[in-house]
């Protein structure tokens, strides 16, 4: 049962296995945080998608190894914009996705 979970992991996050477990073990501290502040729907929504970025930048940098979900990322973007407009694009959405997410105030 754990290999095919370890399988199943690996297929789909490749080298980028650590997103899921930080997001795992995220959202479990989350939950047995005594008072923890209110999590809204965008903000898991603009870290999934920064988590889907940084697997689209691994999968840039070494073919497989972000995983499916990168190769979904990277693959579409890089064939549209070419390696380095893809990477561009990549970088700004997960600088943007973890301003937003951690609520973080340019100014």
């Amino acid at each position: 049962m754990l290999q095919g979970l370890h399988q199943a992991v690996l297929g789909l996050f490749g080298a980028g296995w650590v997103v899921p477990v930080v997001v795992a073990l995220a959202g479990g501290g989350i939950l047995i945080w005594p008072r923890p502040t209110a999590l809204r729907r965008s903000t898991l929504a603009v870290g999934l998608i920064s988590a889907a970025a940084l697997l689209g930048i691994a999968d840039l940098a070494e073919q497989g190894a972000g995983g499916l979900v990168g190769q979904m990322v990277a693959v579409p973007l890089a064939a549209a914009l070419g390696p380095a407009g893809a990477l561009l694009v990549l970088v700004l959405v997960l600088l943007g996705g973890l301003v937003v997410a951690l609520r973080f105030s340019l100014g």
